[in-house]
């Protein structure tokens, strides 16, 4: 099998941006595993499909086949591919598991990315509100209250408003007592996390954002339902549109 290494290998070198906008190392497995994911897309392989042999893909990936291995290994976890001596490396699922780990990142490089996360996030825990408003513990009630307080007597910067909001919706999602949406919960992070990195803008004020999560809480508290659900409608909206500052992103 030819492959066409400049296709495929250009960007596994790349590696990630860092806060400074240059070049970060990037752990040389993880190329390998992107390089793989490209490979499937462009060939459009689904369960059943064969990948090339281990001295193919060090060869296109600029990799060693130590890290060939590693990434196989990581992959192999996830139920993607087996290996055999005379069957070669096939793939048994479906590798949709490879883009949802782009998504479960350190921080956003790209801007479609960022938008699909930040659109699930906000669709995610809207439709978790019923869930949250039935199962919330008094104890998480107060754990919620602490957060809005601590954000009211700190310095409310912007990036102190990013790390409240994260802390606040983590509590809410794992207060569904769902445990996938806890686990989906930490698209947060790589969320909040591009946002302060890169200064981003979301048209909030710390005054704002202290009122409306005060007035969430005491929805919880008062068991108004109905009041919650359409306080929480409304916030999460504000999530459905990129905020200002990420027009640097691809």
């Amino acid at each position: 099998m030819i492959l066409d290494q400049d296709s495929y290998a250009s960007s596994a070198h790349a590696g990630n941006k860092n806060r400074n906008g240059k070049r970060s190392p990037t752990k040389t497995s993880d190329r390998v595993l992107a390089w793989i994911q490209r490979y499937i897309e462009a060939k459009g392989i689904r369960a059943g499909g064969s990948l090339p042999g281990e001295i193919e893909m060090a060869r296109a990936a600029g990799a060693g086949r130590s890290s060939v291995r590693e990434a196989l290994t990581a992959l192999k976890a996830l139920g993607i591919v087996t290996s055999r001596k005379k069957g070669g490396i096939r793939v048994v699922r479906d590798p949709v598991l490879l883009e949802i780990r782009d998504y479960l990142t350190e921080r956003y490089q790209s801007r479609r990315r960022f938008k699909d996360a930040l659109e699930f996030r906000a669709v995610m825990e809207w439709g978790l509100g019923e869930l949250t408003f039935e199962k919330i513990s008094a104890r998480e009630i107060q754990t919620l209250y602490k957060i809005v307080e601590e954000m009211r007597k700190g310095s409310q910067t912007t990036s102190d408003l990013y790390a409240a909001e994260k802390m606040f919706h983590t509590v809410l999602t794992k207060a569904s007592r769902n445990h996938l949406a806890a686990l989906l919960g930490h698209l947060y992070t790589p969320i909040f996390d591009t946002l302060t990195a890169r200064k981003a803008d979301s048209g909030y004020r710390a005054g704002r954002w202290i009122k409306e999560h005060f007035d969430l809480i005491q929805a919880l508290e008062r068991k108004d339902r109905r009041q919650f659900l359409t306080l929480l409608q409304r916030h999460v909206r504000t999530y459905w549109r990129a905020p200002s500052g990420l027009s640097a992103m691809k």
